[in-house]
């Protein structure tokens, strides 16, 4: 997540500080203009059973922003999920 290096603390904040934009976010890297459904690796989709969800059209797989990711089944939150990995990118090395 190269991204966050170059934010500031009040920054990542006002880009990453709820869960819905942590979703949209990691949805539009994940898939951007291009998804593959990973059971049958058709592209057609619609919306899924939750927000930022893709449903396969032809076997309808449900997919979230988070599987196969850093981030699925994280049990803290997303939100938090982010600001841990915000926290551990930004991190200085101490000598």
């Amino acid at each position: 997540m190269k991204i966050l290096k170059s934010l500031s603390r009040e920054g990542f904040k006002e880009k990453f500080g709820t869960k819905e934009q942590c979703l949209s976010y990691l949805s539009n890297e994940k898939w951007g203009d291009f998804y593959t459904c990973i059971k049958c690796k058709k592209t057609k989709y619609s919306e899924g059973r939750k927000a930022f969800n893709r449903r396969c059209s032809k076997c309808g797989h449900d997919e979230s922003a988070t599987a196969n990711t850093l981030f699925h089944k994280v049990k803290s939150g997303i939100d938090k999920a982010f600001e841990m990995a915000y926290d551990i990118s930004t991190k200085k090395k101490s000598k």
